[in-house]
């Protein structure tokens, strides 16, 4: 993906891309992932149950392991889901706004732009790779908490928010 050719129609006459990167790829399941995954193989192993009694002489060993592969789907989606959207990240910073796009191999690309302005609150962590985070948004689906927007796990963190800095002080 070219990022300058996809941001091409979408910047301004005076903006200019000042960095672009892409995060890492390790896998890293973030907190939010422990539940599910708990919950995922508690019901697979549950439905494994249900699937050694039906062998046992019952009819409904079909059922139970579909509901053991729907478990261990439901851990899975909760494990891989953020180093695949990763994967398919793209990150573009210019001295107006920061850009996200996710070329997803079915849907296409998905560009979203923020912008840095005097009242934008930046953020980052000290892990490496570093997350900087610069924009919340309510959740698709459950509308009273906010999910963080930002670059995230990229390598050279630090010279990111130095640039992010300076253009939310206005020096770019």
């Amino acid at each position: 993906m070219n990022i300058a050719r996809e941001l091409g129609p979408l910047l301004k006459q005076d903006e200019v891309i000042l960095w672009q990167g892409r995060p890492t790829r390790y896998f890293a399941p973030g907190v939010g992932a422990f539940f599910p995954v708990v919950f995922g193989l508690g019901y697979a192993a549950i439905a494994g149950y249900g699937a050694y009694v039906a062998f046992q002489g019952g009819v409904f060993i079909m059922l139970a392991i579909f509901l053991m592969i729907l478990g261990l789907s439901i851990a899975s989606y909760a494990l891989f889901n953020g180093m695949l959207i990763r994967r398919w990240s793209h990150y573009a910073l210019t001295n107006y706004r920061a850009f996200v796009m996710i070329d997803h191999p079915l849907l296409g690309v998905d560009t979203t732009d923020w912008p840095i302005n005097k009242h934008t609150d930046l953020r980052h962590n000290a892990h490496d790779p570093m997350t900087i985070t610069f924009a919340y948004a309510p959740r698709r689906f459950f509308g009273r908490s906010m999910r963080v927007i930002g670059f995230e796990h990229i390598d050279d963190g630090l010279n990111v928010f130095r640039v992010m800095m300076d253009v939310r002080d206005g020096l770019h």
